[in-house]
Order: C-alpha cells, then structure tokens, then sequence
C-alpha cells in the first residue's frame, strides 16, 4: 500500500497547490482535500479480503464517513485544508 501513495503524489501537488481554498475562505466556503490512503474495506460483505488480515487492517467506509463529516461541520475558526486517512497497520 505504500506504494500506492507515493505513486499518487506526483498527481496530488496540483490539488494542493490549487488557490480555491484561499479564494473561497473569505466568502465562507471550506474547501478541503480528502485523501483516501488505503484499502477499503466492503461494506456490504463486512469482511476483509486476503487470508489472516485483521478485520480493522482495512479502511471502515463508516469510519471514512465520519471523518468526511468532521471536516464538514467544523468551526470556521479552525478549517481543515486537507486530511489524510490511514489504516493503522500502514507502514511508514
């Protein structure tokens, strides 16, 4: 898996680099980037795929939703510009 990530970077700068969020802050919009960095487990099965895997080794879409919704419904004083997702066995 963290090979995928560092395959996505190259793609990722031109997002970050994006002015909309300084451009929209002052007018109230919260612009943000959400980065998914990971598997996802199924929902509709509830299982993971692979062998001896952890059930929590993968991405819970709930868990992702829940973090979506944070960014959502925060404070204007303290935006979020960007986060970033990760199951806790990614290795570094």
């Amino acid at each position: 898996m963290s090979g995928f990530a560092a395959d996505c970077i190259p793609r990722r700068r031109p997002i970050l680099e994006w002015p909309a969020p300084g451009e929209l802050a002052p007018k109230g919009i919260h612009v943000s980037h959400i980065v998914i960095d990971g598997g996802v487990r199924k929902a509709t099965a509830g299982s993971v795929e692979g062998g001896d895997a952890a059930d929590d080794s993968y991405l819970d879409p709930d868990a992702i939703a829940q973090s979506n919704m944070h960014v959502v419904n925060q404070h204007r004083s303290a935006w979020t510009w960007e986060i970033e997702l990760r199951s806790w066995v990614e290795k570094f």
